[in-house]
């Protein structure tokens, strides 16, 4: 059941009223109060899935409880790609893609106890596709957070086989893992000096247990990186960083300068190279950028992520990178606004890392764009204005092409 639905906030809205006329009408005392009580926790439900609806903290009801209802396949340590693949088959979802929780030792990292959810798309098991290495595209939370909160929050299993089902994207692997250890803590997804390394544990440590146990590409241009709030840093600060071992990075309300607070700690122990070195914005200032793609969604009423991203959109495109901004009028740093931008998020990612195969057994293209000179008055109009932007690329920073698509405006060089 989706507790994000109109339908849902309905039928609340219904158990709140009726039993309050009722208590209203009735003249039985006893019977008034009952129904006062029952309008009153009709209200409080009302209340609580508004503010679940405006936010997107939880999708489903089921997923209240946990994740079970998900069937999610638990892998032990000690397993190897043989007891993985048995125990795939026992879960026997035909058309269905598996999703499993794998153990992710930090064999170079040092850092142990953590898992990551491993997501195989329905061609995984195909037999036209037994041979057939898949592109990966590793999906890191934010923070407080942690990787359930891509399928308790973002959906993103179900987001992506929908997209899969529309042909709006192909065939990846996705890895959701845990870059904090804590949901109350926040790493950065950077190797803190004299500290835990975690950009260590998420680019060689995640990849290593990923190449070990699935059929996927190597590490390289067919992997790619996507993240929302800190996974947005954290995505685009680890492909700046690890140009050879990436094709393409997203980020959903992100930001592109290090940080340290009480979540995060003393990281860099003062240390401005090392806080220089893990700043996007340093980075593409000062260093050659690749072949690595990015994307950088906003929405423009997220005041700090809004006015962190044009600047670095800019910096991209004056070096004639190939980026993407993806606007959302009115979205906030809320999980609705990046379940809403993720469909876009697997478009796009699988147009930059799918490998030459799957091109074309999967000739997946980015949505349909319409011309735009620089500036858009809106999807029926390919010229003038986009009302309540108050950021639009010109022409030279990469508004040569501009698409408006489940309420994201995104401008393409």
């Amino acid at each position: 059941m989706d507790i994000t639905s109109g339908a849902f906030i309905a039928a609340l809205v219904v158990l709140a009223v009726l039993p309050l006329l009722g208590a209203v009408r009735t003249r039985r005392r006893g019977r008034r109060v009952g129904l006062a009580v029952v309008a009153l926790g009709g209200a409080v439900l009302l209340i609580a899935a508004l503010v679940n609806q405006h936010f997107g903290y939880v999708v489903h009801a089921e997923d209240l409880f946990g994740l079970h209802a998900r069937g999610i396949v638990a892998v032990r340590a000690e397993d190897g790609p043989a007891e993985v693949a048995a125990r795939m088959r026992a879960v026997g979802r035909p058309g269905r893609g598996v999703l499993l929780e794998v153990p992710v030792p930090g064999e170079r990292s040092g850092i142990r106890g953590r898992s990551a959810y491993v997501y195989l798309p329905p061609q995984y098991f195909e037999r036209a596709h037994v041979r057939t290495r898949f592109p990966v595209l590793e999906l890191l939370h934010g923070q407080p957070g942690e990787p359930e909160d891509f399928l308790r929050s973002l959906d993103a299993d179900r987001l992506y086989e929908r997209a899969l089902r529309k042909r709006a994207t192909g065939p990846m692997v996705l890895v959701m893992p845990d870059g904090n250890g804590s949901r109350w803590r926040s790493t950065e997804g950077v190797d803190a000096v004299r500290g835990e390394r975690a950009e260590t544990y998420l680019t060689d440590d995640v990849a290593t247990t990923v190449q070990r146990l699935f059929r996927v590409q190597r590490r390289g241009p067919h992997w790619g990186l996507a993240g929302f709030s800190v996974g947005g840093y954290a995505a685009v600060n680890l492909a700046l960083r690890n140009q050879e071992h990436y094709g393409a990075a997203a980020s959903m309300s992100g930001y592109f300068t290090a940080v340290e607070d009480e979540y995060t700690g003393a990281l860099y122990r003062g240390s401005e190279r090392a806080k220089r070195e893990n700043s996007p914005l340093w980075c593409v200032a000062h260093r050659r950028v690749g072949s690595t793609a990015f994307y950088l969604m906003a929405g423009t009423d997220d005041d700090h992520t809004w006015k962190a991203t044009p600047p670095f959109h800019r910096s991209l495109c004056a070096l004639g990178e190939d980026v993407e901004l993806a606007v959302e009028p009115g979205g906030g740093h809320t999980y609705r606004a990046w379940r809403n931008a993720l469909p876009d998020v697997y478009n796009w990612a699988w147009t930059r890392v799918r490998p030459e195969g799957l091109h074309h057994a999967y000739p997946v293209e980015r949505q349909s764009a319409f011309p735009s000179s620089g500036r858009s008055e809106g999807p029926d109009e390919p010229s003038g204005r986009l009302p309540g932007l108050p950021y639009i690329p010109r022409a030279d920073e990469g508004a040569g092409r501009t698409r408006l698509h489940q309420g994201l405006v995104t401008f393409t060089r």
